[in-house]
């Protein structure tokens, strides 16, 4: 056993039952008893108690923290805790956490379970003991031990050595959960806990536990290899359990190598991706000329045409009182026809006009109205209108985008 265990903190929690309150001579059964005692506490009168309680129960199967004691040294060890403190929260450099003393102490079998129990007595004389116990909150408790013998693993018998080789709760390979197995100890104290000091839930409470006994052993320990870690590794390079150490080497080389290509691939092609993401950009903004270009080029090439239905007397700029000349009404509607439908589609439109002035010449102020463009219907096509449900300017409209009607 590495001798720094002996002065380790292990505590321990188990099935805790309070057998017994008692004041004097007189058992505490009824809680009016314990309430007239209470309020007695709390005015401040020195009151002195006796408790009885199952403080820890060892049976068969592994408890929650995975540590037990040997069977044949339970009554020893149990017998070791008589005069030793009744604590607060295993505060073990902690005068003041003192509440009282373990006045017996010894290891009973449960004959109906078969279950080894620590059946312990305190007088407890500190306020805080002695009024938790009445109003029922200190219920719980852990006891607190060192060990003096050697510390053996329950699977193999094998002692522990410097540095664990498997910790508490560990499960080997084939299945097997590890526990630690306290060949001698002595009882140092009992404590009264909310929660106990190691708390005993998977993983946390172990992770806690492995890390304040290595602090205590002065550091982290090595990690050794488990049972059955070689067998796992040369499955995992895809070798036979009997494979030699120069062929796992040479596996691992080759994984070495693999893993430095891959990494040389991966730069290769984050360079290509970022020449293709520059390429992109490039071609991106290239289109957005390219559009902005033919935008323009659309636009001028409908200007022009647009001038040249003016020059044709085909569109007549009206002119104003104050001389200024207004557009024909209905180019409006064939910017509106080449915006939608497109170039072709407004030369068909601007082929159905006639010519409402001689070609080059456009109205003077004092002009006559031009003539209208307006499509005039026929009676046929008034009365098809009709038919259809159509408004005779929905029906020209149509006629002026190209319609068959």
């Amino acid at each position: 056993m590495p001798r720094s265990l002996c002065d380790f903190p292990f505590h321990l929690d188990g099935m805790i039952q309070v057998l017994a309150v008692r004041h004097g001579d007189a058992q505490l059964a009824a809680a009016a008893d314990r309430k007239a005692l209470l309020e007695r506490v709390r005015a401040g009168e020195h009151v002195e108690i006796d408790v009885d309680a199952v403080t820890y129960i060892q049976r068969k199967t592994p408890n929650r923290n995975f540590v037990r004691f040997k069977d044949g040294a339970l009554r020893t060890i149990a017998k070791s805790g008589v005069g030793s403190p009744y604590l607060k929260d295993h505060a073990q450099r902690d005068v003041l956490s003192r509440g009282g003393t373990t006045t017996a102490s010894k290891a009973v079998k449960n004959e109906e379970t078969g279950d080894w129990e620590f059946h312990q007595s305190f007088h407890l004389v500190k306020p805080w003991a002695v009024e938790g116990t009445l109003d029922g909150t200190l219920d719980r408790f852990s006891i607190g031990w060192s060990p003096t013998g050697p510390v053996v693993y329950a699977h193999t018998g094998e002692p522990l050595e410097d540095w664990p080789k498997h910790w508490p709760g560990d499960k080997l390979e084939d299945g097997t959960v590890v526990e630690w197995v306290f060949t001698a100890a002595d009882l140092v104290e009992t404590s009264a806990v909310n929660v106990p000091a190691v708390v005993g839930t998977r993983p946390k409470g172990l992770a806690e536990f492995r890390a304040a006994l290595s602090a205590h052993l002065g550091g982290e320990p090595p990690i050794p290899p488990q049972e059955g870690t070689m067998k796992r590794v040369l499955k995992a390079l895809g070798l036979s359990a009997d494979a030699a150490e120069e062929s796992a080497l040479a596996a691992v080389e080759k994984l070495e190598q693999d893993r430095d290509a891959a990494v040389k691939l991966g730069e290769v092609a984050e360079l290509e991706l970022k020449a293709e993401r520059e390429a992109h950009e490039r071609a991106r903004v290239q289109l957005a000329e390219h559009e902005l270009r033919a935008a323009t080029a659309a636009g001028a090439a409908l200007d022009a045409a647009i001038e040249k239905l003016y020059a044709e007397g085909r569109l007549v700029k009206a002119q104003t009182g104050a001389g200024r000349a207004q557009p024909d009404l209905y180019e409006e509607t064939l910017r509106e026809i080449h915006a939608k439908l497109g170039m072709a589609r407004f030369e068909a439109a601007a082929a159905r006009l006639h010519a409402k002035v001689p070609v080059g010449k456009q109205a003077a102020a004092d002009d006559p109205a031009p003539p209208s463009n307006v499509i005039e219907l026929s009676a046929r096509q008034k009365g098809f209108v009709g038919q259809m449900g159509m408004t005779e300017e929905q029906y020209r409209k149509n006629l002026e985008r190209g319609g068959q009607f």
